[in-house]
Protein backbone atom coordinates (compact mmCIF):
# COMPACT_ATOMS: atom_id res chain seq x y z
CA UNK A 1 0.00 0.00 0.00
CA UNK A 2 1.56 3.44 -1.18
CA UNK A 3 1.94 5.96 1.42
CA UNK A 4 2.36 9.63 1.60
CA UNK A 5 3.68 11.88 3.84
CA UNK A 6 1.53 14.37 5.65
CA UNK A 7 4.03 16.13 8.06
CA UNK A 8 7.52 15.62 8.53
CA UNK A 9 9.16 13.88 11.62
CA UNK A 10 8.38 15.71 15.08
CA UNK A 11 9.93 15.22 18.33
CA UNK A 12 8.03 14.99 21.71
CA UNK A 13 8.69 18.32 22.75
CA UNK A 14 9.39 17.67 26.37
CA UNK A 15 11.89 15.05 25.75
CA UNK A 16 12.46 14.22 22.76
CA UNK A 17 12.09 10.51 23.33
CA UNK A 18 10.99 9.63 20.24
CA UNK A 19 9.59 10.77 16.62
CA UNK A 20 6.57 10.66 15.14
CA UNK A 21 5.73 10.69 10.92
CA UNK A 22 2.07 11.18 9.88
CA UNK A 23 1.26 9.20 7.08
CA UNK A 24 -1.71 8.60 4.45
CA UNK A 25 -2.68 6.06 2.42
CA UNK A 26 -3.91 7.09 -1.51
CA UNK A 27 -7.10 5.87 -0.10
CA UNK A 28 -7.59 8.39 2.92
CA UNK A 29 -6.36 6.08 5.60
CA UNK A 30 -3.99 7.35 7.97
CA UNK A 31 -1.88 7.00 10.69
CA UNK A 32 1.57 7.87 13.00
CA UNK A 33 4.86 5.51 12.06
CA UNK A 34 6.59 6.19 15.57
CA UNK A 35 10.50 5.62 16.31
CA UNK A 36 11.60 5.51 19.86
CA UNK A 37 14.51 3.65 21.36
CA UNK A 38 13.05 0.63 23.54
CA UNK A 39 14.55 -1.49 25.85
CA UNK A 40 16.61 -4.78 24.21
CA UNK A 41 15.64 -6.72 27.92
CA UNK A 42 19.49 -7.42 27.95
CA UNK A 43 20.22 -3.81 29.84
CA UNK A 44 21.09 -1.88 25.95
CA UNK A 45 18.10 -0.07 23.76
CA UNK A 46 17.10 -0.79 20.28
CA UNK A 47 15.02 1.32 18.01
CA UNK A 48 11.65 0.11 17.19
CA UNK A 49 8.99 1.59 14.97
CA UNK A 50 5.44 1.97 15.59
CA UNK A 51 2.49 1.88 13.68
CA UNK A 52 -0.50 3.83 15.59
CA UNK A 53 -4.02 4.97 14.63
CA UNK A 54 -6.02 7.77 16.61
CA UNK A 55 -9.10 6.07 18.29
CA UNK A 56 -10.72 9.60 17.70
CA UNK A 57 -11.16 9.96 21.84
CA UNK A 58 -7.61 11.34 22.43
CA UNK A 59 -5.64 8.09 22.42
CA UNK A 60 -3.59 6.04 19.79
CA UNK A 61 -4.21 2.49 19.26
CA UNK A 62 -1.41 -0.37 19.14
CA UNK A 63 -2.35 -3.37 17.07
CA UNK A 64 0.09 -6.58 16.56
CA UNK A 65 -1.05 -7.40 12.76
CA UNK A 66 -0.50 -3.54 11.23
CA UNK A 67 3.32 -3.80 12.78
CA UNK A 68 6.14 -4.24 10.47
CA UNK A 69 7.64 -7.50 11.04
CA UNK A 70 10.81 -6.09 12.94
CA UNK A 71 7.98 -4.82 15.19
CA UNK A 72 6.45 -7.85 15.70
CA UNK A 73 9.25 -9.81 16.52
CA UNK A 74 10.13 -7.16 19.22
CA UNK A 75 6.76 -7.43 20.65
CA UNK A 76 6.83 -11.43 20.25
CA UNK A 77 10.16 -11.04 22.23
CA UNK A 78 8.68 -8.46 24.75
CA UNK A 79 6.34 -11.50 25.73
CA UNK A 80 8.28 -14.39 25.81
CA UNK A 81 10.49 -12.85 28.37
CA UNK A 82 7.46 -13.47 30.89
CA UNK A 83 6.78 -16.57 29.58
CA UNK A 84 3.50 -14.71 27.70
CA UNK A 85 2.58 -14.82 24.19
CA UNK A 86 1.13 -12.07 22.13
CA UNK A 87 -2.08 -10.65 22.40
CA UNK A 88 -3.39 -9.27 18.82
CA UNK A 89 -6.54 -7.07 19.91
CA UNK A 90 -6.28 -3.38 20.25
CA UNK A 91 -3.79 -1.93 23.24
CA UNK A 92 -4.21 1.78 23.58
CA UNK A 93 -1.57 4.52 24.14
CA UNK A 94 -2.98 7.74 26.82
CA UNK A 95 -1.07 10.96 27.65
CA UNK A 96 2.60 11.04 27.31
CA UNK A 97 2.50 7.23 26.79
CA UNK A 98 5.76 6.34 24.19
CA UNK A 99 4.86 3.18 23.01
CA UNK A 100 2.18 0.27 24.52
CA UNK A 101 1.30 -3.03 23.83
CA UNK A 102 0.00 -6.32 25.46
CA UNK A 103 0.81 -9.71 26.12
CA UNK A 104 -1.43 -12.73 27.39
CA UNK A 105 -1.13 -16.03 28.64
CA UNK A 106 -2.63 -19.72 27.80
CA UNK A 107 -6.10 -19.62 28.95
CA UNK A 108 -6.40 -23.23 28.13
CA UNK A 109 -3.15 -24.13 29.94
CA UNK A 110 -4.18 -22.27 32.87
CA UNK A 111 -7.24 -23.76 33.20
CA UNK A 112 -6.21 -27.02 32.79
CA UNK A 113 -3.14 -26.58 35.73
CA UNK A 114 -5.93 -24.98 37.83
CA UNK A 115 -8.38 -27.84 37.76
CA UNK A 116 -5.34 -30.56 38.19
CA UNK A 117 -4.54 -28.89 41.43
CA UNK A 118 -7.86 -28.22 42.88
CA UNK A 119 -9.43 -30.22 45.65
CA UNK A 120 -13.11 -31.43 44.53
CA UNK A 121 -14.20 -31.00 48.30
CA UNK A 122 -13.45 -27.20 47.93
CA UNK A 123 -15.46 -24.89 46.98
CA UNK A 124 -14.85 -23.55 43.72
CA UNK A 125 -14.87 -19.91 42.60
CA UNK A 126 -17.17 -19.12 40.04
CA UNK A 127 -14.84 -15.32 39.58
CA UNK A 128 -12.01 -13.35 40.44
CA UNK A 129 -9.87 -10.58 39.26
CA UNK A 130 -6.68 -9.49 40.11
CA UNK A 131 -4.66 -7.06 39.00
CA UNK A 132 -1.06 -6.10 39.92
CA UNK A 133 0.58 -2.67 39.53
CA UNK A 134 4.22 -1.62 37.77
CA UNK A 135 6.92 -1.55 40.35
CA UNK A 136 10.74 -0.95 40.33
CA UNK A 137 12.97 1.61 39.10
CA UNK A 138 14.32 3.36 35.87
CA UNK A 139 17.22 5.50 34.98
CA UNK A 140 16.36 9.58 34.05
CA UNK A 141 15.93 10.90 31.01
CA UNK A 142 15.51 7.11 29.02
CA UNK A 143 12.26 5.58 27.76
CA UNK A 144 11.34 3.24 30.50
CA UNK A 145 8.63 0.07 30.29
CA UNK A 146 6.44 -1.02 32.67
CA UNK A 147 4.07 -3.85 32.82
CA UNK A 148 0.52 -4.43 34.63
CA UNK A 149 -0.63 -7.78 35.27
CA UNK A 150 -4.52 -9.04 35.53
CA UNK A 151 -5.48 -12.30 36.02
CA UNK A 152 -9.10 -13.26 36.16
CA UNK A 153 -11.82 -15.72 35.41
CA UNK A 154 -15.71 -15.25 34.88
CA UNK A 155 -18.04 -17.92 35.47
CA UNK A 156 -20.57 -16.10 32.92
CA UNK A 157 -19.58 -14.11 29.55
CA UNK A 158 -18.81 -10.70 29.41
CA UNK A 159 -16.10 -8.31 28.96
CA UNK A 160 -12.42 -8.20 30.81
CA UNK A 161 -10.61 -4.75 30.87
CA UNK A 162 -7.73 -3.38 32.10
CA UNK A 163 -5.63 0.06 32.67
CA UNK A 164 -1.78 0.81 33.77
CA UNK A 165 -0.87 3.80 34.90
CA UNK A 166 2.39 5.78 35.10
CA UNK A 167 3.17 8.58 37.15
CA UNK A 168 -0.86 9.57 38.07
CA UNK A 169 -2.13 9.42 34.65
CA UNK A 170 0.65 10.82 32.61
CA UNK A 171 1.49 7.07 30.61
CA UNK A 172 -1.30 4.90 30.00
CA UNK A 173 -2.73 2.06 27.96
CA UNK A 174 -5.70 -0.04 28.27
CA UNK A 175 -7.18 -2.95 26.60
CA UNK A 176 -10.78 -4.27 26.42
CA UNK A 177 -11.79 -7.79 25.21
CA UNK A 178 -15.13 -9.30 24.89
CA UNK A 179 -16.16 -12.85 25.93
CA UNK A 180 -18.61 -14.65 24.57
CA UNK A 181 -19.43 -17.75 27.29
CA UNK A 182 -17.17 -17.75 30.59
CA UNK A 183 -13.65 -17.36 30.38
CA UNK A 184 -9.98 -17.81 32.35
CA UNK A 185 -6.90 -16.12 31.90
CA UNK A 186 -4.42 -13.56 32.16
CA UNK A 187 -2.81 -10.45 30.36
CA UNK A 188 0.25 -8.26 30.64
CA UNK A 189 -0.32 -4.08 29.51
CA UNK A 190 3.37 -3.21 29.30
CA UNK A 191 3.63 0.77 28.74
CA UNK A 192 6.62 2.88 28.16
CA UNK A 193 7.02 6.08 29.71
CA UNK A 194 10.34 8.60 30.46
CA UNK A 195 11.34 10.05 33.60
CA UNK A 196 12.16 13.69 32.99
CA UNK A 197 13.37 14.12 36.77
CA UNK A 198 14.56 11.99 39.81
CA UNK A 199 11.81 10.96 42.35
CA UNK A 200 9.06 8.71 42.53
CA UNK A 201 6.30 8.00 39.87
CA UNK A 202 2.84 6.36 41.41
CA UNK A 203 1.39 3.88 39.51
CA UNK A 204 -1.25 1.71 39.18
CA UNK A 205 -3.53 -1.28 37.72
CA UNK A 206 -7.20 -1.79 37.23
CA UNK A 207 -8.97 -4.67 36.04
CA UNK A 208 -12.32 -5.69 35.72
CA UNK A 209 -14.69 -8.86 34.87
CA UNK A 210 -18.76 -8.93 34.83
CA UNK A 211 -19.59 -8.73 38.77
CA UNK A 212 -16.10 -7.40 39.86
CA UNK A 213 -12.94 -5.40 39.61
CA UNK A 214 -9.75 -4.84 40.93
CA UNK A 215 -7.01 -2.27 41.44
CA UNK A 216 -3.34 -2.01 42.96
CA UNK A 217 -0.85 0.52 43.04
CA UNK A 218 2.79 1.20 43.19
CA UNK A 219 6.02 3.26 42.22
CA UNK A 220 8.64 3.41 40.20
CA UNK A 221 11.83 5.51 41.45
CA UNK A 222 13.55 7.21 38.41
CA UNK A 223 17.41 7.58 39.64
Amino acid sequence: MAALALASASAHASDRSYTDHELASRDGKKWITRTAALTDFDGGQVVVELRLFEDGKGGLVYRYDDQTEATKLYHQASCEETGAEVRRGDTVLGGESVAAWSCMGVAEKQAESEKSTERTDAPRATYYVHALAPSGSAPLGVNFHSVGIARYQSSIAGESNGNVSIDNGRCTASAVDHHTGPFVGNYELKVVCIGTQRGRLNTSMSACIPRVCSTDVGAVDVI
